[in-house]
């Protein structure tokens, strides 16, 4: 059995597919992340939405809402 030193195994140089990680229920995993995305990319389109029919002087109000 081959040692390894500790140095070696912190290289994180390369990247794989999620795919390659999950099994088969993976796929059911990869489609609710999917969804993740797809949800805050929705969600954001509706922040941009309502910023855009902020006037200038409610955009320049950074105080927290209540």
């Amino acid at each position: 059995m081959a040692k390894v030193c500790a140095e070696e195994s912190n290289d994180t140089n390369g990247s794989i597919s999620l795919s390659d990680v999950l099994s088969e229920g993976g796929t059911e995993a990869a489609i609710k992340i999917d969804q993740g995305i797809e949800e805050v990319g929705n969600a954001k389109e509706q922040v941009d939405t309502r910023w855009g029919g902020l006037s200038q002087l409610e955009q320049n109000n950074k105080q927290p809402c209540e």
